[in-house]
């Protein structure tokens, strides 16, 4: 199978597998438009994920489809000045690795996410460099900091993040015992993060406790900005349209469930009080 087709496969899967199934099947006809073969090779992509659909998220669903055809790097490859150590896990997005670029002296360790292939249209490309020149000011010590980007000889677009060495809080509140005003302080900084990424005019859409990880000094890092929306101007300033499709549904807020649902400051909220609730009580 070509690259394109590939691309193209993965772009409509991306945007049917989220729905609620009498309007996934209408769309996936009008996505494919005639092509029968590629009707079957998406719908034969979606049977291989059926019984899970409802209560996995779809970034995983699209990481487990995908997985036999995705490529990965070898160790030790470069992408502009970083080395690929080892890799990380994979996302929605893509797979991360973690990273080394060397200096006059130093070497720096970062979480390099390679963009999945299918991701890299010309309208996400061009989206990829505004937000990745938006993440680059974001300077808050428990946002993990955007430390370059670029593009991959193959045309995938790359972002390289601090390298958080730590656990998630579910982790975290499990292995320390935490009492509850520490557990209420790390929310609290947490929330700290949100508030400053929010007068950047940056909503991330996807807090849950996999996305905060707390280093050995019991700091807390959010990560993942870097598929984070960034808030259009003009008269909806506060809100952005839900173009991706991928979310986490335990933590997704209601109107990234819906078809023509928008995206504000308010989703973030309502995902940090999911966080705080099992920050609390140990469960969902």
């Amino acid at each position: 199978m070509d690259l394109e087709r590939k691309r193209r496969i993965f772009s409509i899967l991306r945007r049917v597998v989220d729905l609620p199934m009498e309007q996934r099947e209408s769309l996936l006809v009008e996505e494919c438009a005639g092509d029968e073969l590629l009707t079957r090779e998406v719908r034969r992509m979606l049977d291989t994920g059926d019984g899970v659909l409802l209560d996995r998220p779809a970034a995983d669903i699209a990481t487990r489809l995908a997985a036999a055809t995705e490529e990965t790097l070898p160790l030790g490859s470069m992408l502009g000045a970083w080395r690929l150590v080892r890799e990380l896990g994979h996302g929605g997005m893509g797979t991360v690795y973690l990273a080394e670029r060397s200096g006059d002296g130093y070497v720096q360790s970062g979480a390099l996410k390679l963009i999945r292939r299918g991701m890299d249209s010309n309208e996400v490309l061009a989206r990829f460099r505004r937000e990745r020149q938006i993440l680059s000011r974001l300077d808050q010590p428990n946002i993990a900091r955007l430390l370059d980007g670029g593009i991959a000889e193959d045309g995938r677009p790359y972002l390289v993040m601090e390298f958080v060495d730590g656990v998630s809080i579910a982790q975290w509140s499990e292995r320390t015992q935490a009492g509850l005003d520490a557990r209420i302080e790390l929310f609290l900084q947490i929330c700290a993060a949100v508030a400053y990424a929010h007068r950047q005019l940056i909503v991330h859409r996807d807090i849950k406790p996999g996305n905060v990880l707390v280093d050995a000094h019991g700091n807390p890092k959010l990560l993942d900005f870097g598929i984070a929306k960034v808030i259009e101007g003009g008269m909806d300033s506060q809100r952005t349209a839900a173009a991706s499709r991928f979310l986490s549904p335990a933590y997704a807020a209601p109107e990234q469930r819906t078809a023509d649902g928008v995206v504000s400051t308010a989703t973030d909220i309502y995902q940090l009080g999911l966080l705080l609730f099992e920050l609390l009580c140990g469960t969902r």
